[in-house]
Parts: C-alpha cells; structure tokens; sequence
C-alpha cells in the first residue's frame, strides 16, 4: 500500500515549482476563487438536489439513499464554512471525493442510464482544473474503472441495479460503449483545460520573467537616475563652492583662452570681455606686475603641471593691491593635459597687517633703545640741567658768561623734551593719569594754540555736549595738541583752516574689524583736522615711523606723530589718519572713557611766585654721586636739612646714627643692594611717619616693577628742576 500510494504522490502530486501543482501565484489566485465558488454553489445546489434524491428514493422503497445524500450535504456545508482553515489541496481533495461517492453511489443505483457517467466527467475536468492535468488524468482512469467494474459486476450479476437495463440493452448500449464515450469525453475534458492551464502557466511564467526584466531594468534605471542626481547635486554644489568663495577662479584651454571663470573674478575690476581674449591677464590686479608674465605662467605650468607666485598691482581707485596666485595643469581621465586652472587670492589686506605687525616691531626695536639709553641719558641731564640752573641762579644776568650757561641750560631742555618724546613714542614714558575733561582741558589752551598756528590760520574749536571723561596725563594732551597743530601749520602755505572737535562715540562687535581690533565700547573721539596739502598713499604709510618726516633738514625731529602714537596705544586708544593730496589731513583719537568719579582736581595749578622752601631734614640716597651731590645743593639751596647717602646700606646706617628725626626720603628706585621701596620699608618699621620720595631716570616698565607707580606714592622723573624738585618735595612733606 506504502508503495502504491507513493506512486500516486509521484503521479499526483510531483514537487517543485515548475510543476502544475507549484503554479504561479497568479494562477493560485484563480484556483482559489474558483474553488471558493465551486463550494457555494455546491452547498446551495445541494439542498434541492437532497430533496429530488430523496423523493425519488421513497418512490423506490430506499431508505439509505436519503442519509447518504444528507450525509454528502453537511460535509459540502461544514467545508464552506470552514474552507478559510483548510488548505487548498485538502479543501480540493474533500470536495471531489463527494463528488465521486455521489457519481458512484448514482452509478450503482441507476447504472448507465443515471447521473453517475456524468458526474465522473464533471470530476475529471474539475481536478484539471484545480489541481492540473495528472491529477485529470489520475481521476480518468480511477473513473474508468471504476464504469469498467461496475460494468463487469453487473454483467456477471455480482451487482443488480433498480434501473431497467434493458433500456441500455434495446439501444446497442452496453457498458463498453459507456466505458468508451465516458474515456472520450473525459478525456477531452481533461487534455483541453489541462492544454490551456499549461499554456497559461507559461504565459504567466513568460509574464513573470519578463516582469522580473522589467523589474531589474527599472531598478537599474532607478540607480542609473539616483547616480546621476548625486552627480547633478555634487555638480551643483561645485558651481556653488567656486561662485562663493572669494578667491578669484579661471580656467583657459593649453592655449590661453579663458573657458571659464567663477563669480569673484567675474565681479573684479579687471575683468572684462576683452579680457576674454586675454588669457589669464584676468588673474590680478589692473596693473599687473610685468615680470610675471602670462606666457611665463603658462610656459612653467606646462612643464611642471603647477606654477606659485604673488602679484601686485593698483585698483581703479589708485590703491596698491596683492594678488596671491596659483595654477594647476588639469588632466582629463585618460592623463591628457585639457586646461589650466588659475586661482588668485586676495592678500592685500593680510599684507597691510604684516605692514603693521613690521612698524610695530620698528617702534618696538625704537623704543627697546629708548628705554635702554633713557636712563643713564636722563642722570645725564639731571647734572647738566642742574648744574646749569643753580648757576644761573647764582649769576648776575648782565654778566657774558650768563649768556652761555642760559644756551647750555636751553639745550638740556630741549635734549630732555626729545627724550621724554621717545620714550613716549615706545610707551614708556612715565605717565601720572587722572581723569580729564578733554573740553576743558582744549579750551584752556585755545589761545596758546592760536599763537602757535599764527594769525593766516583760523582755529575753529567744536566742544562735544556731555562729553565723557578720560583717564590720561594731562600733559600729554599738551603734546598730541601742539605736535598737531605744528604739522596743521606746515601743511598750510597760506590762508587756511585748523579744526578741532570732540564727541562721545559707542563702537559695538561689528566695528571691530574696521577699527583695527579696538574693544568694543564708549570712547570720547578727539578729531584736528586741516585743510593744507594733503599726503598721498606712499607718505601715509609711513608717518607714524620714527624719524620719519617731510620736512627739510633742521626743521623737524620725526618724532611728532610717533610720539601722539606712542602716547595713544600707552593708554589704549587708537589714531586713525584719513588724507587726499590737496585736500587736507583729518586725525581721528579714540580714547576709552573713564567711568570713575575723579578723586582730584585736573586743572594744572597756578605757578607759585617764588620757590616753596622749607626746614625739614631730608635723607638723600642716590649711587650716582654726580646726582646725589647736585640734589643735595638743589635741596640746601631751598633750606632743608640735608643727609647724602651713596648706597642703601650707608643710608640705613646714617639714619640710626642720626639724633635728630628725618622727614622724608629721597631716593632713586633703582639700586644695587636693594631698590628704593624695599629701604622705604625698612626706614618707616624703624620710623612710621617718615615719608618717601621716589625718583629715577629709568622707563615707566621699570619703576612700575617696584610698585612705585601706585596711586599715592610720590614719584619725580630725571632730570627735573629745582622748581620742580621744590613743588615734588613741599607736596610729598605736606605744607610748611
């Protein structure tokens, strides 16, 4: 039976994909909605049918036939409702089978003048139909014999029939005849539909592969469609790039003629339609420089595949302007030289600030040699302008010998001024700043400003309202002011115009480019400007350098505007210059301002008529005996008491040694054995209310080091006079 059966499976049931029993989906589909109608209407055909059969059955006296047939009903009806759980080839196999128990039953019953002939060849298209051509075939020959033995059977009498046969017999029927037109008809049933469904199978399959074609070529062109969006976006995204950045982008052919260009060089000065017959003469400026010639550009290119150099030239608007340029030999995909790719960047800027980085470490180097002569220069003068002074002093005016000392005094006044100029111009003057009201202190010196233009030249002063307060050393406005108004003077030949201006100005973050990296916030702007001949480019770039001047020789020093330079940066301003040749000269001050109340008054005091004196006991130390011994005559000339000491050492000595009490202490900051403050500190342990004055010939990065520039202590910059000594001395002691 194991064997039988599997042969049937072979026949029945053959596996794979390809075989009528693994069609395609599409035909599955059909099946299905084929099978799902061949249920319903087999459940509702069934009902009448049940009543017929059964009628008939009581006419003959059967009572089986009516059970058999309501038994075939509940299980059509059970599948219907069920057929969402079973499977097809079960749902399929269940149906048939009814159908064959009903064609048997109704052969048996009826023999071949029945229903039974028909309804195996309603099962045999039927299993073409649903389950392929062997499962047709299969069904054929199981329905053949099955009218084959039933027909032997009822030929040798094993099996009697109710009907009349001899109604088969009258008609030359016999049951070979049936056996035959049932195998003829059946089989027709079975090869036509088995014949279409192979050929649909095919079809379908042809449909399919060529839907799978379809499928592969469509999701190739959709690759093919993304591959060259991407390309289209990266292209995009070039075009963008080069047309937003701002170096200067060309491309010419090996021969020079421009192919394209990107949007900064499109927009460039030099660029023009003429130009595009030009090569790459687009690169720089207007006024390229001639040695770096295009076809030397393009020569050094071909052979090495690059080329790196800088270029400068003049804008339309006349300024200097610096090109950095590079060119790349472009290649196509096989290695075959196809173009020449020029870039130019604009350096004129980065060039402008190297400009400015090289005078700001000039002034730097300057005022490294500023502050390294000041000091042993400054002791220098101290003697000869003391000296000088207290021999005057000492001498009748009408004597010749006055005369000469006055010109030897007039020089060390001068001298000290050119020093305290340099100094000033390497930020390391020693300032005293206190908060100043640049209104009042311009207006004070309106009319010192107007002898020193003279009469040709009209001064117009516009204060600013409410204007801020600023933290300076008044006698450093002196000098911007009068070094100014001097170049404002010998700007102008003849009749013109001097004017001077004050305002509050507000800088915030976007200013800070233009202003040269000043920090945003409030600044009081000092403007003189002059309507004299102007500087050009080449003379503006140059006047803040020291020494630097236009002036014949013996007229000026150069050390004018480096000085208001130095004095400015010193209290973290900015000088800006704006000039045109024939049009006059504006300088623009910014200097921050000072929010703090002021702790004393800023005017200058009035002169006293005579020298304050005084009998008060003074320790002078100083290791420059020159100085120490003129210091003390200044100070005995002025009545006080007078102790000189040459080192720190000996000055604490002589200070225990002495019965008397000493004042005040005069001493220079620097010194070997120990520096100024440090013996202050050990003077007032011993004495408290000693007081201290500190002087020196050095730079204000120096003495600040030694804390002598705080607020309150007293300080005297070398060289000074006996009226300054005299006022220094009365304000450190206190009123006499």
């Amino acid at each position: 039976m194991r064997k039988i059966w599997g042969m049937i499976k072979t026949i029945a049931l053959p596996p794979g994909r390809d075989r009528v029993w693994a069609p395609s989906d599409e035909i599955r589909m059909m099946q299905e909605r084929f099978l799902r109608r061949l249920l319903y209407i087999s459940a509702i055909a069934s009902v009448p049918a049940l009543f017929i059969a059964s009628k008939e059955a009581r006419a003959i006296g059967d009572n089986v036939s009516p059970l058999f047939y309501l038994t075939l009903f509940v299980i059509i009806a059970a599948m219907t409702l069920l057929q969402n759980r079973m499977a097809f080839f079960w749902k399929t196999s269940l149906l048939l089978a009814v159908f064959f128990a009903c064609g048997f039953h109704n052969l048996i019953h009826f023999g071949f003048s029945g229903a039974g002939i028909h309804i195996f060849l309603i099962i045999s298209v039927l299993m073409t139909v649903l389950l392929g051509q062997r499962a047709g075939i299969l069904t054929l020959i199981a329905g053949l014999a099955t009218i084959v033995g039933v027909g032997v059977a009822m030929s040798t009498g094993v099996v009697s029939v109710d009907a009349d046969l001899n109604f088969l017999s009258k008609q030359m029927i016999s049951w070979l005849t049936a056996a035959g037109v049932f195998v003829f008809f059946a089989g027709a049933g079975v090869l036509i539909p088995g014949k279409l469904q192979n050929e649909m199978v095919r079809s379908l399959e042809a449909q399919k592969l060529q839907s799978n074609e379809l499928s592969r070529a469509n999701a190739e062109l959709k690759n093919e469609i993304f591959r060259r969006k991407q390309a289209e976006d990266a292209y995009r995204l070039q075009a963008l790039v080069l047309d937003q950045i701002q170096d200067r982008v060309t491309v010419t052919d090996l021969d020079g003629n421009i192919t394209y260009v990107n949007k900064a060089e499109a927009q460039a000065p030099a660029f023009s339609q003429k130009a595009h017959n030009h090569g790459a003469a687009v690169l720089c400026s207007p006024d390229t420089d001639k040695t770096a010639s295009i076809d030397r550009i393009m020569k050094q290119t071909k052979q090495k595949g690059y080329w790196h150099g800088k270029m400068s030239g003049s804008t339309a608007t006349g300024n200097e302007a610096f090109m950095d340029c590079r060119t790349q030999l472009i290649h196509d995909t096989i290695g075959n030289p196809v173009a020449v790719c020029f870039i130019a960047t604009d350096t004129t800027e980065q060039v402008r600030l190297e400009k400015q980085l090289n005078q700001a470490q000039k002034m730097e180097s300057v005022g490294r040699l500023a502050g390294g002569v000041a000091h042993d220069f400054n002791n220098m003068l101290s003697i000869i302008n003391g000296y000088a002074e207290l021999c005057l002093d000492q001498l009748d005016p009408a004597e010749p010998i006055y005369k000469n000392i006055r010109e030897i005094y007039s020089a060390g006044n001068r001298s000290t001024a050119i020093v305290r100029q340099l100094l000033a111009f390497a930020r390391k003057q020693t300032a005293s700043p206190l908060p100043v009201d640049l209104n009042e202190t311009i207006s004070n010196m309106v009319k010192m400003l107007q002898r020193l233009i003279g009469e040709n030249i009209h001064l117009q002063w516009y204060p600013g309202n409410n204007l801020w307060k600023i933290r300076i050393d008044p006698s450093q406005i002196d000098q911007i002011m009068a070094n100014l108004a001097v170049n404002a003077r010998d700007a102008i030949s003849d009749v013109g115009r001097l004017t001077i201006e004050t305002k509050n100005v507000i800088f915030d973050d976007s200013d800070w480019q233009s202003l040269a990296g000043l920090p945003p916030g409030q600044y009081v702007m000092l403007a003189v400007s002059d309507n004299g001949c102007g500087m050009d480019p080449k003379t503006m770039d140059s006047i803040f350098e020291p020494f630097f001047t236009t002036k014949t020789a013996g007229e000026g020093t150069g050390l004018g505007l480096s000085t208001i330079y130095g004095i400015v940066k010193q209290n973290k301003g900015l000088i800006n210059a704006y000039s045109e040749p024939g049009e006059g000269t504006s300088f623009k001050i910014y200097l921050p301002r000072h929010t703090e109340e002021p702790s004393s008054s800023v005017g200058a005091q009035e002169p006293e008529p005579q020298l304050p004196t005084g009998s008060e006991t003074i320790l002078v130390v100083e290791d420059e005996t020159a100085i120490l011994q003129l210091t003390g005559s200044m100070l005995k000339k002025l009545g006080y008491t007078v102790i000189n000491a040459e080192s720190p050492r000996a000055a604490l000595h002589l200070a225990k040694s002495y019965e008397g009490k000493i004042q005040l202490l005069i001493t220079d900051v620097v010194m070997p054995e120990m520096n100024g403050r440090q013996l202050f500190r050990q003077l007032s342990a011993c004495d408290p209310e000693i007081r201290a004055l500190y002087m020196s010939g050095y730079t204000s990065g120096v003495i600040a080091q030694h804390g002598v520039l705080e607020k309150g202590v007293q300080f005297i910059q070398k060289p000074f006079s006996i009226r300054e000594l005299a006022s220094k001395v009365r304000e450190a002691v206190g009123p006499a």
